[in-house]
């Protein structure tokens, strides 16, 4: 996840030093560098999270990883690695849900960051071999990851609609003269 934040200063200062000054809006690019950030924090406060309540103690949580020791079983160790996946999907309803984040780039920035986990750890998994992400230490610690990698891709996919298609989520049911409407 480092490599993957340095890229993005690289590309927004190269992108910024390659168009007019007037053309760049540098609050909102800052605002989104500092809603990755807080997006990577939020991710790896999942996993903590999950390890504490699992019986686990967090050594110390550095920008993308989280350092874990006396998990009680690998069932413990499994829900502590799919925490970063439930914290991040929990924000990203969060900000979906109310319409005035929509425009803004912070929230963009946070969504940003599970988009790219749960779309980034299934491709690096099974496309590259990548054993050292969350999928490959769920797989260590005894778990199938073909479950998570489904519902990772299945939720950036679903999440990636909405962004582009302006729908109001989750799934409500509404009720017309006609009957019951389902809405997406």
């Amino acid at each position: 996840m480092a490599g993957l934040f340095r890229w993005v200063v690289v590309a927004v200062v190269l992108g910024s030093l390659s168009v007019p000054t007037q053309a760049v809006d540098f609050e909102k690019v800052g605002m989104f560098g500092v809603g990755l950030a807080t997006g990577v924090f939020f991710h790896e406060l999942g996993h903590a999270s999950l390890a504490v309540l699992n019986g686990g103690k967090v050594e110390g949580i550095q920008f993308s990883e989280t350092h874990v020791t006396g998990l009680p079983s690998n069932e413990a160790a499994q829900w502590m690695l799919f925490g970063g996946y439930i914290f991040q999907s929990a924000a990203t309803e969060v900000i979906i849900e109310n319409k005035e984040w929509h425009d803004n780039a912070f929230a963009l920035g946070w969504m940003s960051v599970g988009l790219y986990a749960d779309l980034s750890n299934p491709i690096q998994y099974y496309f590259f071999g990548k054993r050292d992400n969350d999928l490959g230490l769920y797989e260590k610690a005894g778990g199938n990851p073909v479950i998570p990698a489904i519902l990772m891709t299945t939720y950036a996919g679903w999440t990636i609609y909405r962004m582009f298609n302006q729908t109001d989520i989750p799934l409500y049911v509404t009720k017309d003269m006609l009957g019951i409407t389902i809405k997406f």
